[in-house]
């Protein structure tokens, strides 16, 4: 289920998301980016989540902040789960804690070691809440005091993202910085503090997102048409991309009926 923020909070958050699933059996799930950092409040089991560098399984925080994907994240459940994501803004964390972007980058951290221990209060708060609709109002009350000692986002950064965005990501950086008075070297280090990657991954990310959901909504198009339509060299180039990206093809996603969010996806 997916709910939108408070006029107030609508530059620092996208959405939320409430992820539920009352399967007592175990199963696996496959994450990849959707362009946005977030905050994940765990209500029960938190789920278990695969660490490519050390080749080991660990359990996810209680409640933590994660930057950009790379490529996709293995996740395991333990049963039933109920989970709350608070999605940012891309340059929200940021904005919030004056943590570079590209520390965060596949990395998933405790809440605690970006806001300190004080963070604590507000977890037990939102954990113990009697129900969703108050979870989200303790964390936008919190994210509200956060705002007035928050760096404000740079002005042509925020312009960028919005044309990426408005052209769904089939704007080459050329013509990105045409319309934007910098120099590529200054956005690239901009989208790189607030963001955490390059303007060209992100823009990969935000055409990509555009595609697939193109692709699960489409009845009709075959996925051959889809490709062209969103400036992919050829179906094979595409295959290859989306493979890496999600660890399935796109005729597998297409056909997922097990989707949680259009970037989170039972695979088992």
């Amino acid at each position: 289920m997916q709910l939108p923020p408070s006029e107030p909070l609508k530059a620092t958050i996208k959405h939320f998301l409430v992820l539920k699933n009352e399967d007592t059996l175990s199963h696996n799930y496959r994450l990849f980016s959707d362009g946005n950092p977030g905050m994940v409040f765990h209500f029960n089991k938190p789920l278990l989540q695969y660490k490519q560098t050390e080749g080991i399984w660990f359990p996810q925080p209680s409640s933590f902040a994660y930057g950009q994907v790379s490529d996709f994240s293995e996740l395991i459940s333990r049963g039933d789960f109920h989970m709350l994501v608070v999605v940012l803004q891309p340059y929200a964390i940021y904005s919030l804690c004056k943590v570079a972007g590209y520390e965060l980058t596949n990395q998933t951290v405790p809440l605690t070691d970006i806001f300190g221990a004080k963070i604590n209060d507000l977890e037990e708060q939102v954990i113990g809440a009697a129900n969703i609709c108050e979870a989200i109002s303790l964390i936008e009350s919190w994210l509200i005091s956060q705002l007035k000692k928050a760096k404000e986002p740079d002005g042509y950064l925020k312009r960028s993202i919005e044309l990426i965005c408005y052209n769904k990501g089939m704007l080459t950086i050329e013509k990105l910085l045409a319309q934007v008075p910098v120099t590529e070297r200054q956005m690239e280090r901009k989208f790189k503090e607030y963001i955490g990657i390059t303007p060209k991954k992100f823009t990969d990310i935000v055409r990509f997102q555009a595609f697939i959901k193109a692709l699960k909504s489409s009845k009709s198009a075959s996925i051959t048409e889809m490709v062209y339509r969103f400036g992919y060299y050829d179906q094979a180039h595409l295959n290859n991309y989306f493979k890496r990206k999600t660890g399935v093809t796109p005729f597998d996603y297409k056909t997922n009926l097990n989707l949680l969010a259009v970037n989170l996806m039972q695979v088992d």
